[in-house]
């Protein structure tokens, strides 16, 4: 594991055992994984993006295939890191991503796919992880709903792709606040480019202030709704 210390905030020491369970590193026939840490579940989305686009520099207007049933940050990140969202349907079933509708959403400005493992359901993604190997696109595991969940051959979630997506934020699985961003094979050279060193240079104050958004606004009123 490469640290980013020189880049980015040191792991808190609480996470460093966390952040070597996620990196999942001693598994068998693990590849080498690098962790980079967030203020939010959706930065860390933004940055999986980024790396897409910057494995495929021939592409101009870069596309990434994500689901149709997910919440509304799948996309909102995807056009904040200058990528178009193309949606494929989901399984009637299990509302998560099916490769036969991948397929058909691909074109020749797709970079990247994104797999969320919905309301903690997972999924055989080895077709899935060679289809976009072979097609030279970057898989991502959007694993914020799954935390600690079982690929059916018994790995865990984000041990396929290329990049994993972690969120800690209320109403996720483990709500500790933040996010995390898991980057594999080829994908660890482009990490240092896209995590900036900005939180050093701001107060603890201002940290506070920015990691405020709409959805801390909805989960701080719906209470109040209810009340009403």
């Amino acid at each position: 594991m490469i640290a980013l210390q020189d880049r980015v905030d040191a792991t808190p020491a609480a996470l460093v055992e966390m952040q070597s369970s996620l990196c999942g590193t001693d598994a068998p026939g693990a590849r080498a994984a690098e962790c980079a840490w967030a203020g939010r579940g959706a930065t860390a989305l933004v940055w999986a993006y980024e790396i897409a686009k910057q494995l495929r520099p021939d592409v101009q207007l870069p596309e990434i295939i994500v689901p149709s049933s997910a919440c509304a940050s799948v996309a909102a990140t995807a056009i904040a890191a200058g990528c178009t969202p193309r949606f494929a349907d989901v399984s009637a079933s299990t509302a998560l991503s099916q490769l036969q509708h991948v397929q058909a959403r691909k074109t020749d400005a797709t970079v990247g796919v994104l797999f969320v493992h919905l309301y903690g359901n997972t999924a055989d993604l080895a077709p899935l992880q060679a289809w976009c190997e072979q097609h030279k696109l970057t898989l991502i595991e959007d694993c914020a709903q799954a935390l600690g969940a079982r690929l059916p051959d018994g790995n865990a979630v984000g041990s396929v792709g290329d990049l994993a997506v972690y969120s800690f934020s209320p109403t996720k699985i483990l709500e500790a606040g933040g996010g995390c961003l898991v980057a594999r094979g080829d994908s660890r050279a482009q990490l240092s480019s896209v995590v900036r060193p900005v939180a050093a240079s701001l107060s603890l104050d201002e940290r506070r202030e920015l990691s405020l958004s709409f959805r801390n606004l909805h989960h701080g009123l719906m209470p109040l709704i209810r009340l009403g």
